[in-house]
């Protein structure tokens, strides 16, 4: 997984990038969402894209070591606003959607990829309290669902989905679906099988035989059943 290069504001950006990429978070929200109806509605309504653009201001002052109290606190009044805790630091890509964003908390050293769509209550955070490396690291076109936990220096990979109130503490692969507490592989399935295979009775009927290795109540769940399409 490779992981795209965030397009980021610094205190020397112009003018014209500043509107450049707040517009595409604005556009992003608008065509995420259903119920947005204008884009005007999104910027004066939708606290993920305040959020957001906070963030685009604190990151590029934490680059500047005088500026890192004033954006910790900026940071912080985002947090009150939103109900949206992004450290400064955490390195977040283009066109994302933080929807209904209450309690959404990104750690200090995640990384979020482009295209990545995150529900409330997703936590990225960490599993110890020392310096260095340690919140996960998000891949592209990555879907994280209400409430999930994704602990630790982990990656998800690629177009990876995340399922509501999962609690990940492990590596996820390039286009499976990580469900269950705790996760683990047993409980993730590549996107592309669901494509190619009809799910067998023996996994659609609870209590019935299930694929090895798995269990019958957090084992092969159909994507389209833990996400809206």
């Amino acid at each position: 997984m490779q992981i795209a290069i965030h397009e980021r504001l610094t205190m020397a950006s112009s003018p014209r990038k500043v509107i450049e990429l707040l517009a595409e978070d604005l556009r992003t929200a608008k065509r995420r969402d259903p119920a947005a109806r204008s884009t005007l509605e999104v910027a004066l309504a939708y606290p993920g894209v305040h959020a957001l653009w906070t963030h685009r201001v604190t990151h590029a002052m934490w680059a500047h070591r005088h500026l890192r109290t004033p954006a910790r606190v900026l940071s912080s009044l985002a947090r009150m606003a939103t109900g949206v805790d992004i450290h400064p630091e955490a390195k977040i890509g283009r066109r994302v959607f933080i929807d209904h964003a209450t309690g959404v908390v990104i750690g200090q050293t995640a990384e979020v990829g482009e295209d990545v769509v995150i529900f409330h209550g997703v936590t990225l955070g960490g599993v110890a309290m020392t310096q260095g490396k340690r919140h996960p690291t998000v891949g592209n076109h990555v879907m994280i669902g209400a409430g999930a936990k994704v602990l630790g220096p982990i990656t998800i990979g690629d177009g990876a989905k995340v399922g509501a109130n999962a609690v990940v503490t492990k590596d996820v692969p390039e286009d499976a679906v990580a469900i269950g507490v705790p996760h683990n592989y047993a409980k993730s399935l590549r996107l592309a099988w669901w494509k190619k295979t009809a799910i067998s009775s023996s996994i659609r009927t609870a209590g019935k035989k299930t694929r090895p290795g798995t269990s019958s109540t957090a084992g092969f769940v159909k994507p389209s059943n833990i996400f809206p399409t």
